[in-house]
């Protein structure tokens, strides 16, 4: 099917996390973005970010620094308007395995589509395919 409709595409750097998840400090997700940024996502059809956050769970890797985000960081993706994102990074595994499908988990709920990293090469090598305005 052809479309004549376009779209505008928006690709994101390191999205990163900053707030320990174990404190009690205000955390920072993607709400605190400047409005100039907010308004260019704003006009966005399809926005790709490089996650370099994942969500913690029992075991974590030895090395620092890990990063790890809160659900509520990660719904700041979602009401960002971010679609999309490349979990093709240092950070994704640092919460092993089960931190990994925790975070996969939760981006599916949210609806955010997600590639670059997987259970296995199969899922590892998957690429992230969706409709944008018939496109």
């Amino acid at each position: 099917m052809k479309s004549n409709n376009s779209v505008r595409l928006m690709i994101v750097g390191d999205v990163l996390f900053t707030t320990p998840y174990d404190t009690n400090l205000n955390q920072r997700g993607l709400e605190a973005i400047s409005p100039e940024i907010n308004k260019l996502f704003s006009v966005s059809d399809a926005i790709i970010a490089n996650l370099e956050s994942t969500l913690p769970a029992e075991g974590f890797i030895s090395t620092q620094p890990r990063v790890f985000g809160t659900a509520q960081q990660f719904k700041s993706l979602k009401q960002a308007h971010v679609n999309v994102v490349s979990l093709a990074n240092n950070h994704t595994f640092d919460a092993l395995d089960s931190g990994f499908k925790k975070t996969r988990s939760k981006l599916d709920e949210l609806g955010i589509h997600s590639f670059g990293a997987g259970t296995n090469l199969e899922e590892a090598q998957k690429c992230a395919s969706f409709n944008v305005k018939g496109v």
